[in-house]
């Protein structure tokens, strides 16, 4: 490319290698003397090299934010898809809260928490886990984060009993970036489920889900960039769960998210960094 952008470029290599997707260009390591020529260079480099519009071009610069323009394109991507399925999930509010006022006895039966420590305060009782599943159940993007320990399989697992219990007809897929992560995944609920006596049809349901890699849930084609799942083909399911959601990259979150109907329900779980 244009010498002009080549120190740029570079930069921007080495920033893709660490996990991020674009560069500062007003960083503070090029506020000095030798940063300001830079940015002259750049703000003078041959404007082919920038896309403007989805017009093909190796890079996009917005916002003083420095893209290779497939990455752009794929955050665009991303951003898009998270705002449509919110504005769907505030559009059938009331549905979700009629289904889950339905079920209010079940709810505090079996799956509100007994907290015996007296000491703690209104506010310190509060069971998270629980606000967890609701949350998951009224919004179409969820997010279920914590340390080891913390009980995010739990929180999964409570969710599925009451997402089975409202509708056991439910279509869920359960998948991880790797083959362990999801074959684990489905153990520690399944364990879970045992442990906290779940019903034997909700037991039965749990076991009978079949883990995924994210590129056999997509449907990995031999030698392409492709999946078998697109926004013409999506996914047959209402739910998609994924756990060790820190490990999916930029490129194949855009792809599962492009694959998912607006309707499909979708829960990240993560560690909490």
């Amino acid at each position: 490319p244009d010498k002009k952008i080549r120190p740029f470029a570079y930069l921007l290599m080495q920033r893709l290698q660490e996990g991020h997707i674009c560069l500062d260009v007003n960083q503070t390591s090029f506020k000095t003397p030798v940063g300001d020529a830079l940015r002259s260079d750049l703000d003078n480099a041959d404007k082919s090299l920038f896309s403007e519009n989805d017009q093909p071009a190796p890079f996009v610069l917005s916002n003083n934010l420095l893209y290779l323009q497939r990455y752009y394109r794929y955050e665009t991507q991303i951003i898009k898809s998270l705002r449509d399925r919110i504005e769907s999930a505030k559009a059938n509010k009331t549905l979700y809260a009629d289904k889950l006022n339905a079920q209010q006895a079940f709810i505090k039966e079996f799956l509100s928490a007994n907290n015996p420590i007296d000491s703690l305060t209104t506010d310190e009782k509060i069971d998270w886990q629980l606000i967890g599943v609701l949350r998951a159940l009224m919004n179409h993007f969820s997010i279920i984060t914590g340390g080891p320990g913390t009980g995010k399989t739990t929180t999964l697992a409570k969710l599925l009993h009451l997402l089975y219990t409202i509708d056991a007809s439910s279509k869920v897929a359960i998948a991880a970036p790797t083959g362990k992560a999801s074959m684990r995944m489905m153990e520690s609920l399944l364990q879970r489920a045992q442990t906290e006596k779940f019903p034997e049809s909700v037991i039965n349901k749990i076991q009978a889900l079949k883990p995924h890699t994210l590129h056999r849930l997509l449907g990995y084609i031999p030698n392409s960039i492709y999946f078998k799942h697109h926004a013409d083909n999506p996914l047959p399911y209402d739910w998609i769960v994924i756990d060790e959601a820190s490990m999916i990259d930029i490129p194949m979150f855009a792809k599962l998210l492009n694959a998912c109907k607006e309707s499909t329900r979708i829960v990240l779980l993560g560690d909490k960094d």
